[in-house]
C-alpha cells in the first residue's frame, strides 16, 4: 500500500534533547593553520571553540543567526572527518539517559504502525541527522547543507533549513510526493518551527514556547511535553 500521510519531525529538542549540531563540536579535532587536524584535548577540542560556543549560546540572537554562527566553527573541517564523528557521537550519545525523547519517539513508533512515512526536519547537519534517522528508521532527512570546498567545510551553510525555509521545504516535499497536506502530522518545539507546523492539518507542539502556545490553544493543537523538561529515563530502542 502507497503511504498517503508523513509525520514531520524537528529534530534538536524535539526529537533528541540536545542541540545536535552544537553537540557534535565536542568530537572534532581542531584544525591549526596549517589545515591539518589535532587531537582534540577536552570537549570541542580548544577553550577557544568552547568561549565561542558558549557566546553564541548566550548572545540572545535569533535562533537563525545562531546556527549559522556554530556552523562557523566547522570551518576547516574535511568532510569524511566531520561524517565519521557524527557516528562516534551518535554511538556515545544515544546511551545517554534521556537522549531520545520518549513521548515523541514513542509517536513515531505509532505513526510506522499506521504506515505513516517519517521525515526528519533539521537545521542541523547530515552527520548528525543521518544516525538518528537510521535508528528511528525515516524515510527522509530534510535539512541544512554546509558548503564545503575541495572536500573540506568552509563554516558557510546554504541553504539554512530554518524558519521560512522549513516551511517550504515541507511543502515541496508532500507536492513532490503527492501527500495531502490535511492529512499530514508534523512536531515542533520552538517558534522557528511554526513555518513547518502551519503546512500540516495535524501540528503538534512540544513544549512550552509561548508563540506556538498561542497557536495551540487558538487552534485546538496536540502538545506534548517539552524535552528538556522530562526526568531522564533509560533509552527507548525505536521497534
Amino acid at each position: 500500500m502507497t503511504p498517503h500521510r508523513a509525520a514531520f519531525v524537528d529534530v534538536d529538542e524535539t526529537l533528541v534533547s540536545t542541540n545536535t549540531l552544537a553537540d557534535l563540536l565536542a568530537h572534532l579535532r581542531p584544525v591549526p593553520r596549517s589545515g591539518r587536524a589535532e587531537p582534540a584535548v577536552g570537549p570541542l577540542g580548544s577553550g577557544n571553540a568552547r568561549g565561542a560556543l558558549r557566546r553564541i549560546t548566550i548572545s540572545g540572537a535569533p535562533r537563525e543567526e545562531q546556527d549559522r554562527a556554530c556552523y562557523r566553527l566547522y570551518a576547516g573541517q574535511p568532510v569524511g572527518a566531520v561524517a565519521a564523528a557524527g557516528r562516534e557521537w551518535f554511538a556515545a550519545a544515544s546511551h545517554r539517559p534521556g537522549f531520545f525523547h520518549q513521548p515523541v519517539l514513542a509517536a513515531l513508533h505509532d505513526h510506522r504502525e499506521r504506515g505513516d512515512l517519517i521525515v526528519l526536519v533539521s537545521a542541523s547537519l547530515g552527520a548528525c541527522l543521518n544516525p538518528i534517522a537510521r535508528f528511528v528508521r525515516a524515510d527522509a532527512v530534510l535539512c541544512s547543507a554546509p558548503a564545503a570546498r575541495a572536500g573540506v567545510l568552509t563554516g558557510e551553510v546554504d541553504p539554512l533549513l530554518a524558519g521560512a525555509a522549513k516551511g517550504a521545504a515541507v511543502r515541496g516535499w508532500m507536492a513532490e510526493h503527492g501527500l495531502p497536506p490535511a492529512d499530514c502530522h508534523a512536531y515542533g518545539d520552538q517558534a522557528g518551527d511554526l513555518s513547518m507546523l502551519l503546512q500540516v492539518g495535524h501540528p503538534v507542539m512540544v513544549g512550552t514556547d509561548q508563540v506556538l502556545a498561542e497557536y495551540a490553544e487558538r487552534c485546538d493543537w496536540r502538545r506534548l511535553p517539552g524535552a528538556l523538561q522530562e526526568p531522564a529515563g533509560r533509552l527507548a530502542i525505536a521497534s
